[in-house]
């Protein structure tokens, strides 16, 4: 391509035709009038730059909000420590620096910036970065804020920011938000422009580079805030502008180049230096929010102040008091917990203080929450291809990421799967699309996956992704399944099929291996990016793969979704396979482990949008000869690996251990080995919050499938609740064909008979009246055990973790096997107990199906009303009552076959069915 050079006063550079290669340009945002600040306010060019820097050893997330928070000083540790600032605070009155140009490189190199394919577009001379390195001497975790005032006449100006990427599977990119308002640092100024990663792959410190316009309606200064932020390795912030037609790019405020968009770094109008709202919580639009989150704002003092007595809050619409209203230094602290059962799923939030100047502000923000006896997950997009195009089951239609008429729509095939010839799905035939495996960044389908920001974020991070896929057997070692960073499709893709795994970078293909090609799976990846760790769940046909945490994080680029993500994108050209897709679901919030088991495997009929409800938290059923969960957490042997309980456990079949089957079918079992010693035992994490109203976990249900052998000590530990290092004793024990601990605990009818294949459950609740361990052997209920026992009970109550088949006192135990264990919040009903009945090769059931309440018919037939009930439905008695404020309930006289006709004699009357 033809290039031609010339200078650009102090940005000498290189500037051609290939200056169209290097960025897509957002959209164009339109300024809002009461930003222009009028022509003259601002007299002294430049820029204000203030840096902050976390010490090396903090751990601290790479996004927007971390940045924010550290330059506000409120960003904190796990433990609610504050995080230290080590920069060098400048001359000015806040500690910023006055500059003339926004050039930073980490050492003050010259930054180029080039075309993906390498060609030179500009070299920026370079300074370091005002105030860094800090104290500290190191390089990384540090936070810089840019404000000045853009002299911009009307029309259309277009901007570019470039800023420090790394090698794709590093995932440690800088980053960067530009905000413009009359106070551009309010937490409402408008945001115009954001990072993008616009990268090769496998690049390390990649000058990377964003375009985006902004359309000023009047002549006037702009406010301009640029937020930066960085971890590690490289960094470099250059702001400059771009001549559209020319490519041609000059720093803003160059003082060498009469050209350059000139800037101010101060004003004289009041209202650009108020007070302002710093941050606030939950984050505006977004949803799926806890409805017991806290409403939170941080209001900065300006030149003018605001004090507590002066600020006023509103949720929907009705005055609130805050239980928080403080102030340290300049910083106005407001806090208010909502009531939790509202039930409002849309909340809006009222926000008003006078300054000290007289003036009133007002700031009002909308977010969702999730109401009680909602569904933490919602189908917001679902494709299913039935019609032989991109339309939407749920949702809105994908679109061919290179247009209507581009390469993707021509590759792309719709058909069954006997028509395109792979495999039916389950013996089932399914319309399906064809995906093309050509290793181009033109293919693709856009998702407009309408899920509002939620995990505290500015993006999505929290959703759960699903497919119905089938990997073509030939091909690349990897294979894109989704491009998350790029919306345009120039840099790497974020989730990939490789190696019969699928995920990306270090760390991120642990499984089990059974993604494998040339075969339907149904593959979830479920996203939580406001977790502790951040996590993604990896599911392939029910079955878990892994909790994926290396390189995750808060609105994680390469995690956490824009508005649109592409499906099958590959910018980098080299990572694609043909596919075929029956059924494409993705779902805010993030599904359980209990949920994914449930999806199974594929089906013709495409991903369930209805997923039954269970509450196991965790499940280990040993098929994988390890102790890997089927839902939940591993189990880790007590004294560690290569400890006496690892030596002594052993992994196989009923036939190859030499133990009966169980119910005549093989199963897949752990022993457990039986030595009097307090180094053996499983500690479980069983995952489930304190209930119950104490500060333990009171109620929870424990299941497991097990044999006792025939010999050994006369009792033998299950459970060990109170010492979490096994150092006395157990806690609830196999004894004498009954099971439980202590005076009054072992009451039953004794069929919990050692050598026998048994499924025993032990359902808690301490906080009922009285305090109850219910217990059943085989669907048989044994007793309900009231005997010692307590809310918070040390030998009752769950602390985070338990230990299997442990006893510290080193002489109650016996050798046994497992098939599955299975843990539960909340207590079981007698009659799921019942309907779980004895053990099963197959393991314990996920979900627990019970019969449901019959439903009440009425037929009017003029003044009289018949009401009755299937006849399938026995033992049920109908009951009606004048009023429900004062209820009586009296059984309704005349029914006959589940049926009876009754006068209606004008006044109220309510009934019900009572069994």
């Amino acid at each position: 391509m033809k290039t031609s050079e010339f200078r650009l006063g102090m940005t000498a550079g290189i500037v051609g035709l290939a200056a169209f290669l290097t960025s897509v340009q957002a959209a164009t945002n339109a300024l809002p009038t009461e930003a222009a600040l009028p022509l003259g306010s601002s007299t002294t060019r430049g820029f204000t730059v203030r840096s902050v820097q976390a010490p090396s050893d903090a751990v601290v997330p790479n996004n927007l909000i971390r940045a924010i928070k550290q330059l506000n000083g409120t960003l904190t540790d796990a433990g609610g420590n504050p995080i230290p600032d080590e920069a060098y605070p400048g001359p000015n009155p806040d500690g910023s620096y006055d500059v003339d140009t926004v050039n930073f490189e980490l050492y003050g190199d010259a930054v180029t910036i080039l075309t993906l394919d390498s060609t030179e577009l500009v070299t920026f001379p370079s300074q370091p970065f005002p105030g860094l390195p800090g104290a500290g001497g190191h390089d990384n975790n540090s936070a810089v804020e840019v404000v000045g005032y853009l002299e911009l006449t009307p029309g259309v100006h277009t901007f570019g920011v470039s800023v420090c990427v790394e090698r794709t599977d590093a995932n440690d990119d800088d980053g960067y938000a530009v905000f413009v308002g009359t106070n551009p640092r309010d937490r409402f100024a408008l945001k115009v422009g954001e990072f993008e990663r616009n990268a090769p792959g496998f690049q390390t410190h990649w000058r990377n580079e964003n375009q985006w316009s902004v359309e000023a309606p009047v002549a006037g200064l702009y406010p301009f805030r640029i937020v930066y932020w960085q971890t590690g390795l490289g960094a470099n912030l250059n702001f400059y502008s771009v001549n559209p037609d020319t490519g041609e790019r000059i720093l803003v405020n160059d003082p060498t180049n009469p050209q350059a968009v000139k800037a101010y770094k101060d004003t004289s109008v009041a209202a650009a230096k108020g007070p302002y709202v710093a941050e606030i919580n939950p984050q505006p639009g977004s949803d799926g929010n806890s409805a017991s989150a806290p409403i939170e704002a941080l209001i900065v003092d300006g030149t003018a102040t605001v004090g507590t007595a002066n600020v006023k809050l509103f949720l929907n619409g009705n005055q609130v008091t805050p239980q928080s209203l403080s102030k340290t230094g300049n910083k106005l602290f407001v806090r208010y917990n909502p009531n939790a059962s509202r039930p409002d799923k849309s909340n809006s939030v009222r926000l008003e203080f006078k300054d000290s100047a007289g003036t009133t502000h007002v700031a009002t923000w909308s977010f969702g929450i999730i109401v009680a006896g909602g569904s933490s997950t919602v189908v917001t997009g679902q494709w299913d291809f039935d019609k032989g195009d991109l339309s939407p089951t749920v949702g809105k239609s994908l679109e061919y990421l290179d247009g209507p008429n581009g390469l993707t729509k021509q590759k792309t095939r719709f058909g069954t799967t006997t028509e395109l010839g792979v495999p039916d799905i389950a013996g089932q035939p399914a319309k399906v699309m064809e995906v093309p495996g050509d290793l181009s960044n033109k293919i693709g389908y856009i998702m407009d996956h309408g899920i509002a920001p939620n995990g505290g974020g500015t993006k999505v991070n929290q959703y759960t992704l699903i497919m119905d896929v089938l990997v073509a057997n030939t091909g690349p070692g990897a294979a894109s399944l989704l491009q998350i960073s790029s919306t345009n499709n120039t840099d790497d893709g974020d989730l990939f099929w490789q190696g019969n795994n699928f995920g990306q970078g270090g760390g991120g293909y642990n499984g089990r291996g059974t993604f494998t090609a040339g075969e339907w799976h149904r593959v979830v990846a479920a996203y939580d990016m406001a977790a502790n760790p951040p996590v993604v769940t990896k599911f392939v046909d029910g079955i878990k793969q892994d909790d994926w945490t290396a390189n995750q994080g808060l609105d994680n680029p390469r995690r956490a979704l824009q508005p649109t993500a592409i499906l099958f994108g590959d910018g980098d050209q080299d990572e694609r396979r043909q596919m075929w897709v029956n059924s494409i679901q993705i779902r805010s919030g993030k599904i359980t482990d209990a949920e994914a088991v449930l999806l199974g495997g594929p089906s013709a009929n495409g991903i369930p949008r209805v997923i039954p409800q269970s509450t196991v938290t965790g499940q280990w059923d040993f098929e994988f000869g390890d102790l890997g969960a089927t839902i939940g957490k591993p189990l880790q042997y007590l004294d560690g690996v290569g400890g006496m309980t690892e030596a002594g456990t052993q992994f196989g079949t009923t036939t190859e251990l030499g133990i009966p089957d169980i119910n005549g079918q093989p199963a897949r079992v752990m022993r457990v080995p039986g030595d009097l010693s307090n180094q053996i035992g499983y500690i479980m994490d069983h995952g489930i919050a304190p209930n119950g109203g104490g500060t333990k976990v009171n109620q929870y249900t424990l299941i497991m499938d097990i044999l006792v052998a025939n010999t050994g000590p006369g009792a033998a530990s299950l459970l060990q609740i109170s010492s979490t290092n096994n150092t006395d004793d157990g806690d609830l024990f196999w004894q004498g064909n009954n099971f439980g601990q202590g005076g009054g605990g072992y009451n039953g009818l004794g069929t919990f008979t050692a050598g026998e294949w048994h499924r025993m459950i032990a359902a808690y609740d301490m906080a009922a009246n009285p305090p109850v361990v219910t217990k059943f052997v085989d669907g048989i209920k044994q007793d309900d055990w009231t005997a010692n026992q307590g809310l918070d009970n040390p030998r009752r109550a769950l602390q985070p973790t338990a230990i299997l088949f442990a006893d510290g006192d080193q002489d109650e135990r016996r050798e046994m096997w497992v098939n599955s264990i299975q843990i539960r919040a909340g207590k079981l009903t007698d009659e799921e107990m019942l309907a779980l009945g004895g053990p099963s090769a197959d393991g314990i059931p996920v979900y627990i199906p019970v019969s449901q309440p019959p439903t009440i018919t009425c037929t009017v037939t003029g003044k009289s009303l018949t009401l009755s009930w299937p006849s399938v439905a026995t033992g049920f008695v109908l009951e009606s009552t004048p009023s429900l404020t004062n209820p009586n309930w009296t059984e309704v006289p005349g029914v006959v076959n589940n049926a009876v006709t009754v006068q209606m004699t004008g006044s109220a009357q309510f009934f019900r069915l009572r069994k």
